[in-house]
């Protein structure tokens, strides 16, 4: 097969196997032009530019054009170059390529390691740092170390990513988000503990003295008093309720993640739709339950930078769910019909 490569305001022609792999032909293209493979991408030129027209060129189309550009992947080892053809016979077709250059790249995986170790790593040194450890604190460190555990854990054995590469200016991008929310929560909540023990201390004064009045008159309304009491303390002031749907939050996001993992055969890259619990209903219900899990930890930590922390990441997952739903949908109707995270959402 032909391929005519716009390079550099020039045609260049190179010939190919019409069975070549597009990982092998995307390999050997870029060594023939002395190019990394890693930052190179090529892109078969729409019908509507001349053979004369430049890469760079074909590239200022517009929205439409761009949306017509057929990318040659290079990570599909399956995919021969002849697939690339729209059904034209390789013997007389001439398959024009355009060449773009996507930057520095880095590891998808390294950048989820990296963003997910800062958190925990800055959170474990201002707890060794805080001089008052308390309940509150010792909780708000296990919910904290168990989710990005939970997400290291996640991104070792479960994920599987589509790119094996990603810009590297995501990977500033992206720990500057993580790790400087980290920072700021992580001393916001440590240091907030005075408050809490005074009230704890103002509440067991309370409970002494309900427990001498019902020693001394034997009524037992102060036992009943008592009992509110400390109900109304664990379930509204220590928060336990919170802590317990956070956990539960969290377990449930693992399972959504396990489902999707296994969700595609092996060696697969067909797409499936999920099925089961409210996989029926909404999109993406691990975002729905990483978005609950942040709600439910900035409830009991009473962190108002978590409450913005976790609104910045719900407006984002909802894009995502978007984009997600609308490429599901073209090739099956019926998730059109699913909500992106939330009902009515």
């Amino acid at each position: 097969m032909k391929i005519a490569l716009l390079y550099h305001e020039a045609k260049r022609e190179f010939e190919f196997p019409n069975d070549i792999g597009s990982a092998k032909f995307h390999i050997e293209l870029c060594q023939k032009l002395g190019l990394k493979a890693s930052r190179t991408r090529f892109f078969r030129v729409p019908e509507g530019p001349s053979s004369d027209t430049t890469a760079d060129e074909s590239q200022k189309g517009g929205r439409a054009m761009r949306q017509r550009k057929v990318y040659i992947n290079p990570e599909n080892s399956k995919k021969v170059l002849s697939d690339y053809l729209d059904g034209e016979p390789a013997e007389s077709t001439v398959l024009q390529l355009g060449i773009k250059d996507i930057g520095p790249q880095f590891s998808y995986r390294g950048v989820f390691l990296l963003e997910y170790t800062g958190p925990l790593v800055i959170w474990l040194v201002v707890a060794m740092n805080t001089k008052m450890k308390t309940a509150f604190t010792n909780l708000a460190t296990v919910m904290w170390v168990f989710h990005y555990v939970k997400r290291l854990f996640e991104t070792l054995f479960v994920h599987i990513f589509s790119n094996k590469t990603m810009p590297l200016r995501n990977l500033v991008k992206n720990c500057a988000y993580y790790w400087g929310f980290a920072a700021v929560i992580s001393w916001t909540i440590l240091q907030s503990n005075v408050r809490i023990n005074m009230s704890i201390r103002e509440k067991v004064g309370e409970w002494e003295e309900l427990l001498h009045a019902f020693q001394d008159t034997k009524d037992y309304s102060h036992i009943l008093h008592l009992s509110k009491s400390i109900s109304n303390h664990l379930l509204y002031e220590v928060s336990i309720m919170p802590a317990a749907l956070f956990f539960i939050s969290e377990l449930s996001n693992l399972y959504f993640h396990l489902k999707l993992r296994y969700l595609r055969p092996p060696g697969s890259r067909d797409h499936f739709l999920p099925h089961g619990l409210v996989f029926d209903k909404i999109t993406c219900p691990n975002y729905t339950t990483e978005i609950l899990s942040w709600m439910f930890f900035a409830m009991f930590t009473r962190s108002w930078v978590c409450a913005v922390f976790n609104v910045c990441g719900a407006i984002q997952m909802y894009i995502w769910a978007r984009q997600k739903r609308a490429r599901l949908a073209e090739q099956f109707p019926e998730a059109k019909k699913r909500f992106c995270i939330f009902p009515l959402l």
